[in-house]
């Protein structure tokens, strides 16, 4: 495949739209969709979407990109198109089901990700030639490509690449970033370093599971003077115990805040370019340039306010789920606070009889004592992020509503 960008049909500033039926028919094309493709509103109504797309696109791409708008989720996917004189151009097209169809809008994509995906594609192209992959088949390879790459689901994927796109382009344009989005990233950033540090309280855990046992076997071996010391053993096993269940909560629920956030990351980027489409449309009509594109942005409207609704929703789920974490992070001190106490007594009763206890025992509470430092400074870590996060999603929630209830207005005085 060769890299082609045509700077004198494709700029940074262009979205090019198309509202087409659920066969996939061209309904409507915006004029700059008009411009780069190079075919007239006459040939572009009534015919495939597939007559821009170019041979040498994968079939697997194809069919991940429409099973998820026949789910009725939003899509977005990096596409290789072809204009009517044959000049190929990437773009990345986002695309959001409607009532009996869909609309599409799609930006310029980055010079640096267009050659990593041309190479991607390539590839992928080639396998579904020389071994007769079924689109399906195709698909699964390229997801177990993205998870090779880092990214844990093609939903994964798709909102780091929408972000990281609008972004860039936004920036190419002289742009002030959208608030909203930067306090999404960092929150997904802190978040990143939040389960860093969960799971390393957990192989910490995991690494002092068994001493409590230990401390039980050589309290045994002191037979009735080690009886207070298989009690604090015993003691310590359930404390220990109770911090397992807790960081199981943790986990479990990460995989819940993980979701949310990464479907109101998005969303949130979605949003920005479904309404730059709708402003660029609406122009058009204010221009007398096409006034065909009027249903386009009433369905447009329709829609990001429907997304609206959705990245609240997902961004209270997840100020829900952090203050419950921020609780189970209060218990978990609390619970490190009574092994310290076992720790103390422990101390005590070693003392007690070191007359016939060897060096073991002090070494199993020099473990403890390790383990509880090392824990005590972990929680910290996730106190402290837990409570920078929650800072971040009320202000990220804050911004998300205001931006809906100004659209909102909008779309009352405009009718």
């Amino acid at each position: 495949m060769s890299t082609a960008h045509p700077s004198d049909i494709f700029h940074d500033e262009d979205l090019l739209v198309t509202h087409t039926d659920d066969q996939n028919r061209i309904l409507a094309a915006s004029l700059s969709f008009q411009r780069v493709s190079g075919y007239t509103a006459e040939e572009l109504i009534g015919a495939s979407d597939k007559m821009v797309r170019h041979e040498d696109m994968p079939e697997g791409i194809g069919w991940l990109y429409n099973q998820e708008l026949k789910a009725g989720h939003p899509v977005a996917a990096f596409l290789k198109n072809k204009s009517k004189s044959g000049k190929s151009y990437w773009v990345l097209s986002l695309a959001t089901p409607i009532d009996g169809g869909y609309i599409a809008a799609r930006l310029k994509p980055r010079a640096d990700v267009v050659s990593n995906m041309e190479l991607a594609y390539t590839t992928l192209r080639d396998r579904e030639i020389k071994e007769g992959l079924a689109p399906a088949e195709s698909a699964a390879v390229f997801l177990t490509h993205l998870k090779e790459q880092g990214y844990k689901t093609y939903a994964d994927f798709m909102a780091k690449m929408v972000i990281h796109q609008s972004c860039a382009r936004t920036t190419a344009l002289g742009r002030q970033p959208l608030e909203a989005l930067v306090d999404m990233q960092n929150l997904i950033d802190q978040w990143q370093d939040m389960e860093k540090t969960c799971f390393a309280m957990q192989d910490l855990h995991q690494d002092i599971a068994h001493t409590p046992a230990n401390l039980r076997v050589q309290a045994a071996h002191l037979n009735e003077k080690g009886i207070p010391l298989s009690v604090i053993a015993s003691n310590f096993t359930v404390l220990t115990q109770d911090i397992s269940h807790m960081l199981e909560s943790f986990s479990a629920g990460s995989a819940e805040v993980a979701e949310n956030l990464r479907q109101a990351y998005f969303l949130v980027g979605l949003d920005a370019i479904m309404t730059e489409t709708m402003v660029l449309l609406k122009a058009e009509v204010a221009e007398g340039k096409d006034t065909t594109n009027l249903e386009e942005v009433n369905l447009i409207e329709k829609q990001t306010a429907f997304y609206s609704e959705k990245t609240t929703t997902s961004i209270k789920q997840v100020q829900t789920t952090l203050r419950q974490f921020g609780r189970i992070a209060e218990d978990t001190a609390t619970i490190l606070s009574g092994l310290s106490v076992a720790k103390v007594m422990c101390e005590i009763e070693n003392a007690y009889i070191s007359g016939v206890s060897d060096s073991s025992v002090s070494a199993t509470i020099s473990e403890l004592d390790s383990f509880q430092e090392t824990a005590r400074q972990e929680l910290a870590t996730l106190r402290k992020a837990l409570f920078k996060s929650q800072k971040l999603v009320d202000r990220a929630h804050r911004r998300i509503f205001v931006d809906a209830r100004q659209k909102s207005v909008s779309r009352k005085v405009a009718a």
